[in-house]
């Protein structure tokens, strides 16, 4: 003989019907929750998250088939142009022009080109699109051959606050989930 099943008010009856019903209302809930649980999670990973980075001693870093070495890195007031004008930064900052050269070892679909400026605290600056450009390459999507070192040159404007304090360059590792290696240039 079956069990009587517990009485169920005329309300609830009436929302959710049958049980194939209430198994659906039931599945709904659950995955709502757990939704909900993963876009909470997501966003404190994403904001209580920082990059590493690992210093190296002067000299190359390598990702994938492509090493780099820092040959200089120095900060200035102005810089010439190709055009030949002279480009001056923001009041209270400075360029920092960074001289790398890069050996691709074997055959790379997209190398990794454009390195970052670190900073303290971890504080990265870019290479500011539009900004000045001189004589020399300022990335290695043109010139790169397996074998032959390829230099270029990178223009970076910061606070001039910061310019004593510059650690190197990022060389980020997309392959792994290693500490992006910081490098600078020897001596």
């Amino acid at each position: 003989m079956r069990a009587a099943r517990p009485a169920v008010p005329a309300r609830w009856t009436r929302f959710v019907g049958s049980d194939r019903r209430r198994s659906w209302l039931i599945t709904g809930c659950v995955t709502a929750l757990v939704v909900t649980y993963l876009v909470i999670w997501t966003l404190y990973a994403g904001t209580h998250t920082y990059p590493r980075y690992r210093q190296l001693a002067a000299g190359a870093a390598s990702t994938g088939n492509t090493s780099f070495r820092v040959t200089s890195l120095v900060s200035t007031e102005a810089v010439r142009t190709k055009y030949g004008d002279v480009a001056h930064p923001d009041p209270g900052a400075v360029f920092v022009v960074a001289e790398v050269t890069v050996l691709l070892r074997a055959p790379e679909e997209d190398p990794i080109c454009g390195l970052d400026l670190l900073g303290p605290g971890g504080r990265t600056w870019e290479t500011p699109i539009g900004g000045p450009t001189t004589d020399q390459p300022s990335d290695c999507s043109d010139g790169l051959v397996v074998g032959r070192p390829f230099s270029y040159q990178q223009i970076f404007e910061i606070p001039a606050t910061y310019a004593d304090q510059l650690r190197g360059l990022v060389v980020v590792n997309h392959l792994t989930g290693a500490p992006s290696q910081v490098i600078r240039p020897a001596g």
